[in-house]
């Protein structure tokens, strides 16, 4: 079973002196109740997923230095910097727009239109599930006090909760972590930490998401064994190794100098894809993520160069909690202004202006012998290929990098790196 669950919040905090108010409404509000008659374009509104996927990805597994395992949800983040897009003016809204990936021809009606289309598309999705679950909200938690665009307040109708932050901020805090174990099902609780919300707060963007689903080709339980993970050459730790023999698909690739496998789920829509690096130095895992970037992500996922193996899998059932503190590592990758004193939120509010003093995210991910669970609210490898027809030992005894990507939404849903069978 894969269970993903996901959590990012961004807090806005005092009200400030902003530049001047917009006169009218920040975007095109006609058509946006027949959005749902125009698809969104493959290459649109997540488009540039991947390339903002990879960079923060990078940028938090750099900043942790293989001390802990990491997971994360780079769509989780994605879909949270949207909402703040859609609230955003001027400078912060072209900066936004760049981090994101959006196209530099779309106004900010046009984007709105395909968010909402995607977010229709999305609930259709989840109640034809049969194998799976998958279901991804947004919510913009707004002081009551809050000037709030009419326009806005129309457009994003469903996202919109008012909220007496100011009488009782602690009651605030309850709703909304409420509502986030109400979207992934309990697996995260207790999101905001106290003292996050208080009485100056006055908006809290929050995407929650959760994934559940069932490996295509699911492990015995009774293959899975106690086997030794190598956390370096030096360091041997045990882990208890599930174990198949089945058909992949597998490819090598030799900018990254690893090898890589799919893990499907049933219903071939949203995949696991595995890159183990080979045995060969303490840091062979940090030399495949510094030389991963877009284009070779891109190529891993449309697996143009993979081919059909028959494999027999080692991989570990593990469990991976974490959260982090993303203002630095969304400063590294161009939002900076964002959440300085000269963010601009006028696309929100008529006058004055919010300014965004955290972003919080939490991930949870679970892998067992039927599949993966996770939430967020963000040795000697034996590789037999002499002969074409062999089979390949596929062992996971080491550190590797994870990612599960939706082939519909061309996203990068959940990534990680699994350095040791410790837990965080």
């Amino acid at each position: 079973m894969l269970g993903l669950v996901l959590a990012g919040l961004f807090v806005g905090a005092r009200a400030a002196d902003a530049p001047a108010a917009m006169a009218d409404c920040p975007f095109d509000v006609s058509n946006l109740e027949t959005a749902a008659a125009t698809p969104p374009s493959e290459t649109s509104l997540y488009g540039g997923q991947i390339d903002f996927s990879v960079n923060l990805f990078k940028s938090i597994v750099e900043a942790n230095k293989g001390q802990a395992n990491v997971f994360l949800s780079p769509y989780s983040v994605f879909d949270a910097l949207l909402l703040t897009y859609f609230a955003s003016a001027g400078s912060t809204e072209q900066d936004l727009k760049k981090v994101l990936g959006l196209p530099d021809n779309y106004d900010k009606g046009r984007v709105v239109r395909e968010y909402k289309m995607n977010a229709f598309l999305n609930s259709i999705r989840g109640q034809n599930a049969t194998s799976q679950e998958l279901a991804s909200a947004n919510r913009m938690f707004l002081s009551s006090e809050l000037p709030v665009r009419e326009c806005m307040k129309g457009a994003f109708k469903e996202e919109f909760v008012p909220l007496d932050f100011r009488a009782d901020p602690e009651a605030a805090r309850k709703t909304i972590n409420d509502w986030v174990a109400a979207t992934t099902k309990n697996n995260i609780l207790d999101f905001l930490p106290r003292g996050l919300i208080d009485p100056d707060t006055k908006l809290a963007m929050v995407n929650a998401a959760y994934f559940k689903g069932l490996w295509q080709s699911q492990f015995l339980p009774e293959s899975t064994k106690k086997d030794t993970f190598y956390k370096t050459p030096d360091t041997k730790m045990n882990v208890e190794m599930m174990m198949q023999k089945g058909t992949f698909n597998y490819m090598e690739s030799k900018q990254l100098g690893a090898h890589v496998l799919e893990l499907k789920y049933k219903d071939d829509q949203i995949k696991m894809f595995v890159i183990l690096p080979p045995f060969i130095a303490p840091n062979a895992i940090h030399d495949v993520i510094d030389r991963l970037d877009s284009d070779i992500l891109k190529e891993i996922v449309s697996l143009k160069s993979a081919r059909s193996r028959e494999v027999q899998l080692y991989f570990p059932k593990f469990a991976v909690e974490l959260e982090i503190e993303l203002l630095h590592h969304l400063s590294q990758i161009g939002a900076g202004e964002v959440f300085s004193a000269a963010g601009n939120f006028s696309g929100l509010v008529k006058s004055g202006n919010v300014r965004l003093g955290s972003a919080l995210h939490k991930a949870k991910v679970e892998v067992n012998e039927k599949g993966t669970k996770a939430a967020a609210a963000t040795a000697v490898v034996s590789f037999r290929s002499a002969r074409p027809l062999d089979s390949l030992v596929f062992k996971c005894n080491h550190p590797f990098v994870y990612l599960i990507y939706d082939k519909i939404q061309n996203a990068v849903l959940f990534a990680g790196v699994y350095y040791s069978p410790t837990k965080n």
